[in-house]
């Protein structure tokens, strides 16, 4: 609450600002300078909690008055809005509900492209290039046609959304392609990086987009993805492509068996 909205040090008296407050005395300050028409927007991106966002009712009602614990009063410019981006409401009061303009956005309306879009940018330290580069502009319609097979002629055990399917996808790349996890800058240790991020990919789709298919599905689904990776990696294995796993020091598809 302190970092939020400021707070007094108990044994200093001295006042310290919070994040809140000092962005609306930022908005307030600028309504004298050369950008007192600028449009500004203060987005809060996390849980609503019961209470925090009490302490912002008297900011969302028609007066617009940030109240702070040493006493000042701030007026919120008509050129500073905010903005509540949450996951759901179900600890939000009536009172702070009824303040709010509501958007609400369904998963099949938001897509899963965005997904991969922001996956991309947190991975650029953490994938090494060109490899990330070739890894997103693979995924685009690699997931496109995976999932239209997967809506059109599989049968999941039980049904998944889309947008948590493509997260599994890209959490598991993440986990097996990050820097700290494989050196494909080692020629030493990776001859073949290429072949590699192919590898980790191939396996990365087929238990993830297709780990919740039943059995009868999985050869549909498995052949598909045999036809989608072999352009890129014509040593894709033949047979069921769920009987396969990767050997940890040559880092190839082997049967589980081996």
């Amino acid at each position: 609450m302190g970092e939020l909205f400021g707070e007094v040090n108990l044994f200093t008296t001295e006042w310290t600002e919070g994040v809140v407050s000092h962005l609306v005395k930022e908005a307030v300050n600028a309504l004298e300078g050369k950008e007192a028409d600028w449009k500004r927007w203060i987005s809060f991106d996390g849980p609503v909690d019961a209470l925090w966002i009490e302490n912002m009712n008297t900011v969302l009602d028609d007066n617009k008055m940030l109240c702070l614990n040493n006493g000042q009063r701030i007026k919120m410019p008509e050129t500073c809005t905010m903005m509540f981006e949450v996951n759901d409401l179900s600890v939000a009061s009536p009172a702070t509900v009824s303040r709010c303009g509501m958007v609400y956005l369904e998963p099949v309306h938001l897509g899963w492209r965005v997904l991969v879009q922001t996956w991309a940018e947190k991975m650029l330290d953490i994938i090494i290039e060109p490899w990330l580069s070739k890894i997103v502009e693979l995924l685009y319609p690699v997931i496109e046609k995976l999932l239209y097979t997967i809506a059109r002629q599989c049968k999941q055990v039980v049904e998944s959304p889309v947008c948590n399917l493509v997260t599994s996808l890209l959490n598991m790349i993440s986990i097996y392609l990050s820097k700290e996890a494989i050196s494909l800058d080692n020629k030493d240790k990776i001859p073949n990086p290429e072949k590699t991020v192919f590898v980790y990919l191939s396996f990365c789709l087929v238990w993830s987009l297709g780990a919740n298919l039943h059995d009868s599905s999985r050869p549909v689904f498995g052949e598909i993805v045999r036809n989608q990776m072999r352009p890129h990696f014509p040593e894709f294995p033949e047979g069921d492509v769920y009987e396969y796993g990767i050997h940890a020091e040559e880092h190839r598809l082997q049967p589980f068996q081996e």
